[in-house]
């Protein structure tokens, strides 16, 4: 387990900590470097927020004040693998138009024959939460880069609501793993978004 950074509001108590220590002393620099809280936190990866704990420490030892920067560990945000890649609108991986080649589009019997596989796969890839209450049924776009499932009324994903991702990281990541387990399966095509869209 690698201990990240503190938890936001366990992060902005130090924070406050370390403001009223640089306003009664002489710091170099001035002021603390700024938590990654709110938005800073959602659209931060995981590298990006251990790197500005490490600043936040470094200022503090630097200035003597090291010891307010000591936290329970159970106020920290701990992960197994650290998130490297740019966090886009909805919480998961930005892609940038120069950070990946240009991808086509499969002909029609390609991706027919990856909706089967992954239709007849639909249980070990998605779990069966997801399986028992969604269903794959076709790719979209212009690249069929986007996965359409359909979903039962009144049935609730674990990463939050079907067509929005909880604010809460941990229920966050469960989309990103089963996205990542759709595209391990239908690989080397990938895809981008999986929408999703009630019966009716």
């Amino acid at each position: 387990m690698i201990y990240v950074c503190p938890e936001p509001l366990e992060w902005l108590r130090i924070y406050k900590g370390l403001v009223n220590f640089s306003i009664k002393n002489e710091c170099n620099p001035r002021n603390p470097p700024s938590p990654l809280i709110l938005n800073g936190w959602v659209y931060s990866s995981d590298v990006a927020k251990y790197n500005q704990w490490m600043r936040t420490k470094l200022w503090a030892a630097k200035n003597g004040c090291f010891h307010l920067t000591e936290s329970d560990q159970r106020d920290f945000y701990s992960v197994e693998t650290m998130s490297t890649y740019a966090i886009g609108p909805l919480y998961s991986p930005m892609y940038l138009p120069w950070s990946f080649e240009k991808k086509v589009r499969p002909c029609r019997e390609q991706l027919l024959s990856l909706l089967n596989h992954l239709r007849e796969n639909w249980n070990s890839v998605a779990g069966s939460a997801i399986s028992e209450c969604s269903h794959p049924i076709k790719f979209s776009g212009m690249k069929g880069r986007n996965l359409i499932c359909t979903y039962i009324t009144g049935s609730t994903p674990p990463w939050g609501e079907w067509d929005r991702l909880s604010t809460i990281e941990t229920k966050r990541r469960t989309f990103t793993i089963f996205r990542k387990s759709v595209n391990e399966l239908i690989r080397p095509h990938m895809v981008d978004h999986i929408t999703f869209i009630a019966l009716a």
